[in-house]
């Protein structure tokens, strides 16, 4: 989770032994794997892929403000 990423990031600035660098990196392997799980769920890899295509379209669509 972000907290335990914080402390061990905490941890490891207050105190950089090795043992607290090895948490650090376990803890940051640890999230970049839940990060990938999480968008590669069907609906958030279909949003990902979409997601800037729509945000375009939609702003290029929108009435522009006169000057």
């Amino acid at each position: 989770s972000d907290n335990a990423l914080q402390v061990a990031q905490a941890a490891a600035s207050a105190n950089p032994t090795p043992a607290n660098q090895r948490r650090l990196a376990a803890t940051q392997a640890r999230s970049q794997r839940a990060y990938e799980a999480y968008t590669n769920l069907p609906e958030e890899n279909d949003a990902n892929r979409i997601g800037a295509r729509v945000t375009e379209s939609y702003q290029a669509a929108a009435p522009q403000p006169e000057e």
